[in-house]
């Protein structure tokens, strides 16, 4: 990563884990004249897009992330990407990848491997990674939650109509779409139902988990992120280090 930013490459790095995106973040900026943040799920919303407005503005030339950045946030001007270790599966290293070269300009897209079997497994076979397409997704769209946040992002995109509820959504969407309507996040109006809530969308609506319970880490009388209560039993247990923006936290409670 820093030979990227030292050649002039905005460089977007992703880690596999909320501890690997910061400590890396920490170790660039010891080694860089330059803030290098990370971003992970849990920042607060405010935070995520001054982070996101760093990239776009290229006041950041380097960011470290989880898979967070990996889909739905538009950074475009991005000159590399370097995976720390495989994400998983084929589908996540090409969507990873592609978050550089978006513009005219020749890109670059680095994959580490790690010390796992299957990073080495495809550093030794790399015609079973380029030779088979991407993973099928398997999915349920008419899970009435996922559905939900669906029709929110949808809504704040263009008014949807009862009509493209059923052509995009499914014949049970109309039904989620007034109960959204009925609890005031959704507000029907002569071109269809628009978003009505305070917050972005995207902000709330959770791509990779099913909304769980949230506690908030207080610091300082400040909250300073908030995290899954599942996610806290093994990051932020009394006791715990945490890490937080590059700075150390000692969980009492």
């Amino acid at each position: 990563m820093k030979c990227c930013i030292t050649d002039g490459l905005q460089t977007l790095t992703f880690t596999n884990s909320r501890k690997g995106a910061e400590t890396l973040a920490r170790m660039t900026e010891r080694h860089q004249s330059m803030k290098i943040p990370a971003y992970r799920a849990g920042y607060l919303p405010q935070d995520r897009r001054d982070l996101e407005d760093g990239l776009k503005t290229g006041n950041f030339r380097g960011i470290v992330s989880t898979d967070a950045l990996e889909v739905g946030i538009d950074i475009g001007g991005l000159d590399a990407v370097i995976m720390a270790g495989f994400p998983g599966t084929r589908n996540a290293t090409w969507q990873r990848s592609g978050r550089a070269g978006r513009t005219t300009r020749h890109a670059l897209s680095v994959l580490i491997a790690s010390e796992n079997p299957l990073d080495q497994y495809y550093m030794r076979h790399p015609d079973a990674f380029f030779g088979k397409p991407a993973e099928n997704v398997a999915i349920s769209p008419d899970n009435p939650y996922i559905l939900a946040g669906h029709l929110l992002c949808a809504a704040a995109e263009f008014p949807l109509t009862n009509e493209d509820c059923t052509s995009w959504f499914g014949p049970s969407a109309s039904a989620i779409a007034d109960e959204l309507m009925r609890g005031g996040a959704l507000t029907r109006t002569e071109r269809g139902a628009v978003y009505s809530g305070t917050a972005r969308p995207a902000d709330i609506v959770q791509i990779s988990g099913t909304g769980g319970k949230q506690l908030k880490i207080v610091a300082g009388g400040k909250i300073i992120e908030t995290i899954e209560i599942g996610q806290a039993y093994r990051e932020a247990h009394p006791g715990a280090v945490f890490l937080h923006a590059g700075d150390t936290y000692l969980i009492s409670s």
